[in-house]
């Protein structure tokens, strides 16, 4: 796994108490297993992702996270 901090850091922002975090299901890796769902966090392009969502969600209720930039800034040096 290549994981960047983003992705690290929105991981551990989603978690909570009794989630599993990397863990198989039906053949794909799973950010974050909780009860009733699995929770997908996407950084990059939607295009990764086709394959493991038409898989998944017939069985599975899915959510998918993916960072907006809010603001931004340009800072001249």
């Amino acid at each position: 796994m290549n994981e960047t901090s983003l992705h690290a850091e929105l991981k551990s922002f989603y978690a909570l108490p009794g989630d599993q975090l990397e863990q198989p299901v039906d053949g794909y890796l799973i950010d974050i297993v909780r009860e009733d769902q699995l929770i997908e966090i996407q950084t990059k392009n939607f295009a990764a992702m086709k394959t493991k969502l038409n898989a998944l969600l017939d069985d599975y209720f899915i959510r998918l996270v993916h960072p907006i930039a809010y603001e931004r800034w340009i800072e001249r040096v």
